[in-house]
């Protein structure tokens, strides 16, 4: 037997593990380090790429919006308007240039009293028409917002005017004074309903058929009996309350220009050639064209309205102003679309202002011929039209300052003076303007430079 039992498995001696070598750790990898000035540096330019983000994306979102044109306050159209009655009546002018010579001051050929009725007679119809359509108000809604937009009517309307002068000028020379004076002030009232509600260039045909009618009137004031002049004053007083302030049409302008810059924002074409065609384009009108083209995927809608609004804004508020203060035109805008679409306001203004003195000048003319009528000489002064109820006050002179009235003295020959200072703002003592005309004929037209006084009798104003 032996001394010591065998070793059994479990009572074998523990094998020692294997010692497994521990990872040696990587160093940590030292961070830059930066001086205090390099991590401001790195603070603006993370500043500046955020706001440059913000700004792109407020540039791209500029690039793809459409501003929408906001057309001005207006009052309701009336249900039967005037302004589309008048077109129906004017739709089909008879003859108008040789309506257009037999009225002119200077004519190509002599016109008999019967060849002037035959041209009356041509258009009787018309002339039936249009007193219907001036029964009505009468309110023309602006929808020019395209260089390609025509508005034929307005030439229709003119002839119009001169048409009804024709013949308030054959019924006068029959002795029909009151029949020619209503013919007269329908020409005046068509004038004077044009600029309802228009822009510039509605305005300016309503002047232009104003100063056809006042003409024919100044030309027959001195032979009008005193019931016909009453009438005709009386009926320049009530058309008072139909004038339109210019600053209207200045916001219908506004609203017009704005629509052709957007139009031209869309299609370069319609700002460079407008109702052109396409082979009619000068090489110039190419590269143009090709230059606006990249110029409307650059510049932001938005900023074109933005800044030919503020111009107009500026445009508008200087119109609101006295003409003596200042009619200078305004310095162009420098933005491209605004540069050529803004009107050339300061003859239109003038024009305005004259036509305001023009009226003014005929309706005190007319209160004086009845004050001599009646009482067998001129007043004194203005004020005393006022107190025989001819005039509900004395007229301001539109060329001056607020409250500045026209000037009127009787002279020693037993005549009057009555003048307005004009355009130059200076009183020259009643001088009329007159300059020499490129023939070297009397020129008495008012102009922008023109230098003396606008003077009763002196032109057909």
């Amino acid at each position: 037997m032996n001394e010591f039992p065998s070793q059994n498995s479990w009572s074998k001696p523990p094998v020692p593990a294997p010692i497994v070598p521990q990872p040696v750790p990587a160093p940590s990898p030292q961070r830059p380090s930066f001086s205090k000035a390099t991590k401001v540096v790195f603070a603006v330019l993370g500043s500046f790429a955020a706001v440059f983000v913000v700004i792109l994306a407020v540039y791209i979102g500029a690039l793809a919006t459409s501003p929408q044109v906001v057309a001005p306050v207006r009052p309701p159209a009336p249900k039967k308007n005037g302004f589309d009655l008048l077109k129906a009546a004017t739709d089909k002018p008879f003859r108008k240039d040789d309506v257009a010579d037999a009225i002119a001051t200077s004519p190509k050929k002599k016109w008999t009293p019967d060849q002037k009725r035959k041209l009356i007679a041509g258009n009787r119809v018309a002339i039936l028409a249009t007193r219907q359509a001036l029964a009505v108000p009468y309110l023309e809604e602006n929808r020019s917002n395209s260089l390609n937009d025509e508005f034929v009517y307005y030439a229709k309307f003119r002839h119009m005017a001169r048409v009804l002068v024709l013949a308030g000028n054959v019924a006068f020379e029959e002795g029909k004074q009151k029949e020619a004076a209503d013919y007269y002030l329908d020409a005046l009232t068509i004038g004077r309903r044009v600029p309802n509600r228009t822009f510039l260039i509605g305005r300016l045909v309503g002047i232009a058929c104003e100063a056809i009618s006042r003409r024919a009137i100044w030309n027959h004031l001195e032979r009008m009996d005193t019931d016909t002049a009453l009438h005709c004053l009386t009926r320049l007083q009530a058309l008072q309350a139909e004038h339109i302030p210019y600053h209207v049409t200045l916001e219908e302008e506004k609203y017009t220009v704005l629509n052709i810059a957007v139009e031209g924002m869309k299609d370069p074409n319609s700002i460079i050639t407008g109702s052109g065609k396409d082979d009619e384009l000068t090489e110039d009108d190419r590269k143009a064209r090709k230059a606006f083209g990249i110029y409307r995927n650059v510049v932001p809608r938005k900023y074109v309205t933005d800044t030919l609004g503020a111009h107009m804004d500026k445009i508008i508020a200087q119109s609101k102003e006295p003409y003596i203060k200042g009619n200078d035109e305004l310095p162009e805008p420098k933005e491209l679309y605004s540069r050529l679409v803004v009107p050339p306001v300061q003859k239109a203004r003038l024009r305005y202002v004259y036509s305001e003195t023009g009226d003014a000048l005929l309706r005190t003319a007319l209160a004086l011929r009845i004050h001599k009528a009646r009482t067998g000489k001129y007043p004194t002064n203005l004020s005393e039209l006022v107190v025989a109820k001819l005039l509900p006050g004395i007229p301001d002179d539109p060329f001056d300052f607020p409250g500045a009235p026209l000037h009127y003295q009787v002279l020693p020959t037993g005549k009057y003076l009555l003048y307005s200072i004009g355009p130059d703002g200076t009183d020259d003592n009643g001088k009329g303007i007159e300059v020499k005309s490129p023939k070297g004929k009397p020129d008495r037209n008012v102009v922008l430079d023109s230098k003396g006084d606008m003077v009763a009798g002196w032109y057909g104003y």
